[in-house]
């Protein structure tokens, strides 16, 4: 965030450090493209909030940079081998990271497919990894649900469901802001399939 100081008896705007000086006629809203044009800001910038002062006679003006500078888009195609698995996706993901050359921001991944989902879970043995199966085919049995009549997979959707089809990571200093026992999982409910799609939305702060 930026910080001026506006002065409304001189008219004259500087930065909180006295960096530089500017006259200015325009109304305070125009202070942006003032910035702008000058060559100080390189951003586009929005008038946050202003402060007045000793009955308005100084002001102070904060204006920031628009939320995310950019977007990238990534997509991490995934094969399935198993009819339900959970299946790591963070090399993936961090490459995708990598590639962008993203120092701060965040990465939002989503699983295409009405039964497939995404989840963070622990990652130092596959042991957790069959424990959410298990658990979620107990919660959730096979061939007992009206869509069954369809095709067969009606808790593939409703497993699909109650995880989730995505996830947002932040980015820290160029690395996904995981904790060490922390990855990032594909969860395929009803495979194999030869090719999962995870749409990875990258945004730089």
């Amino acid at each position: 965030m930026l910080r001026f100081r506006l002065d409304q008896n001189t008219k004259k705007i500087s930065d909180w450090n006295k960096h530089f000086q500017l006259q200015i006629n325009e109304p305070v809203f125009q202070i942006m493209e003032k910035l702008q044009l000058l060559g100080f800001v390189k951003k586009k910038l929005r008038l946050c909030w202003m402060v007045d002062y000793s009955f308005g006679i100084k002001q102070e003006i904060f204006l920031q940079s628009d939320p995310f500078k950019e977007i990238m888009k990534h997509t991490i195609t995934v094969a399935s081998s198993a009819r339900e698995e959970l299946i790591d996706i963070t090399l993936e993901v961090k490459a995708c990271v990598k590639s962008c050359g993203i120092r701060d921001g965040l990465v939002a991944l989503y699983a295409q497919g009405a039964t497939a989902a995404i989840m963070i879970q622990e990652n130092w043995d596959a042991s957790v990894r069959t424990d959410v199966i298990h658990l979620l085919q107990k919660l959730i049995p096979r061939g007992v649900w009206l869509h069954d009549q369809q095709d067969g997979n009606g808790d593939s959707h409703l497993k699909a469901g109650l995880v989730g089809p995505s996830e947002t990571i932040p980015i820290i200093g160029g690395e996904l802001g995981l904790s060490r026992w922390q990855n990032i999982f594909l969860c395929e409910f009803d495979g194999p399939k030869n090719q999962r799609r995870v749409n990875c939305t990258l945004l730089e702060d």
